[in-house]
């Protein structure tokens, strides 16, 4: 039955218009199959069928039946689906503070995703949340310590005139770094806030 209704669904979908509601009729019967076996209709075709529903809820801003569809079938997506599910979700969530609140929900399910964090920090800065964006970035700091993240850090205090913070901070972007390009980056930034001291 799973594999008559997956037929059914391609055949409104090649003869669509030939046939009244036909684009409709095949979403349906794609959904119906989806329902019947996530896994089996996730792996089909590279995930071609869970495309064809993503494309069509995105289209029609139905985020709520996308989400739920995307939190199903992702375990079982493959490259070529994983990269079409990151695509749709972007689409859902081009703007910037209904990302900033739909990435805090999947933060809450994956704490520690270093992806998610990194893209937080970015986003409560762009929207203004400064505060927000400092404390993602410790955190960040405390699940990865690099080079990146400890600069990025002392970049923030000495934006807000906190010298001696970013100098601790620079000094700590040091000791993670054998790059001498980046060490002298931040020997130079360390020697200009002492000189303005």
């Amino acid at each position: 039955y799973f594999e008559w209704t997956l037929d059914r669904g391609r055949f409104y979908q090649e003869y669509q218009e030939q046939l009244d509601d036909g684009l409709a009729k095949a979403y349906e019967n794609y959904r119906t199959a989806y329902e019947m076996d996530p896994e089996r209709f996730a792996e089909l075709a590279d995930g071609y069928f869970v495309q064809v529903l993503l494309s069509n809820y995105a289209s029609k801003d139905m985020k709520d039946e996308a989400l739920a569809m995307i939190d199903t079938v992702e375990q079982y997506a493959g490259e070529s689906l994983q990269q079409v599910i990151d695509e749709t979700r972007d689409q859902l969530f081009d703007d910037p503070e209904e990302r900033v609140g739909f990435l805090e929900g999947r933060l809450e399910q994956n704490p520690g995703d270093t992806e998610i964090m990194n893209e937080l920090i970015d986003l409560y800065d762009e929207t203004g949340q400064r505060e927000e964006a400092i404390e993602m970035a410790e955190n960040l700091l405390e699940e990865e310590q690099t080079f990146e993240n400890a600069e990025r850090l002392a970049e923030f205090a000495q934006a807000d005139g906190q010298n001696q913070e970013a100098i601790e901070y620079f000094e700590q972007a040091l000791e993670l770094t054998d790059d001498p390009d980046q060490q002298k980056e931040v020997m130079v930034e360390i020697a200009e806030i002492l000189q303005n001291e």
